[in-house]
Order: structure tokens, then sequence, then C-alpha cells
């Protein structure tokens, strides 16, 4: 993946809103950080490591490489934040059926 380029018309916002998108980022701190100065409210949803485990266990039991990303861990997502101002951030995860 290459690095996020902001556009020369990039302006400030209110606020940017994202769903599915962060984990495709190479650097996201450095991605958190670019963005995180162009607006006053920055949310977000993304994937994490482990978000496809029983598919990439069946892989495993068939003995093939699963087709899925390397995506980031919690710790990594956790470590991005508090490198730039942050009134607040929580992490949801959801149980496994």
């Amino acid at each position: 993946m290459r690095e996020m380029r902001k556009p020369a018309a990039f302006q400030a916002h209110t606020f940017i809103i994202s769903n599915l998108a962060f984990q495709w980022f190479d650097n996201l701190p450095v991605a958190l950080k670019e963005i995180s100065q162009s607006t006053k409210v920055l949310a977000f949803s993304t994937l994490a490591q482990r978000t496809f485990l029983e598919w990439t266990q069946c892989y495993e039991l068939l003995g093939l490489p699963a087709p899925t990303f390397n995506y980031p861990t919690i710790e990594n997502l956790r470590s991005a934040l508090p490198l730039f101002e942050s009134k607040h951030w929580s992490f949801e995860r959801k149980p496994m059926r």
C-alpha cells in the first residue's frame, strides 16, 4: 500500500468519518496524525488482527495460506492514538459466536 497523499485542495473539515478504510494504510500512526490535523472530530472503525480468525483457521486446517490481509493489532491501534491530541477514544470488540 502507498502512503496516504493529501490532495492539494484538501481543506479543514468539522468532522471526518470513516468506516473500514484505515486498515489499508501502511503507516497508521502517520495517517492518523495527518488526518486529525485537518478536522475537529475524527471517527473511524477498522478491522483488526483476528477479524477473520475462523476463516483463517479453516484455511490452516486445509494446509492452505489464508488470503486475508495482515490487519493491525489492537495494541498497534492503541499506540497510534496518543500521537495526536484526542479527548476520547474507545475500542469495541464484537464477541465471536
